[in-house]
């Protein structure tokens, strides 16, 4: 039983791209000696890093500057409205306010109708028992003669009382 096996393309002993020289811009393949670190690498990454930090930041400040612009669009659209608002709740408190008056207006008045018709219930009894009163001395008028004969008075002289003169023989006089 055999095995065969091949190598993956540039990976091999023999292979022209393994046995170059470096060239710069091209990572060097593995040779079995040791690279020395010279940080491009870092320099690289380093400057990929800002670069992408700085549009993340630019993108941001558009962003942010676009959401102010909508906001003061906004708020411009929204003033009229609330000039509108503002005096809609100054006319709601001053109906409000005369509808506490007129309230208070309304509680005076029924108290005062209230005591009228007290008053008027008073009178109809007090015109009640005068009418009871009334029907009474009707049926006692009726109850009498037509005609009463009266006596008939003399006027003969007037007399007066008599003088008295008389003294006392009391201390004094």
């Amino acid at each position: 039983m055999t095995t065969e096996r091949t190598l993956p393309p540039g990976g091999g002993p023999g292979d022209p791209e393994r046995d170059t020289p470096r060239t710069p811009g091209r990572p060097q393949k593995a040779t079995g000696r040791k690279r020395s670190f010279d940080g491009r690498g870092l320099r690289q990454a380093g400057t990929l890093l800002g670069l992408s930090a700085s549009t993340y930041a630019v993108a941001l400040a558009a962003v942010t500057g676009l959401q102010a612009a909508a906001d003061r669009a906004a708020q411009a659209a929204v003033e009229p409205a609330q000039g509108v608002l503002a005096d809609l709740a100054a006319r709601n408190e001053r109906l409000e306010a005369n509808l506490v008056l007129a309230g208070g207006a309304y509680r005076t008045s029924t108290d005062l109708y209230d005591g009228i018709v007290a008053q008027l219930e008073a009178l109809e009894r007090d015109l009640s028992n005068l009418q009871a009163t009334a029907g009474d001395l009707s049926g006692a008028a009726k109850a009498l003669p037509q005609r009463v004969a009266l006596p008939r008075v003399s006027s003969g002289g007037v007399s007066l009382p008599p003088k008295v003169h008389a003294t006392t023989g009391a201390s004094g006089g």
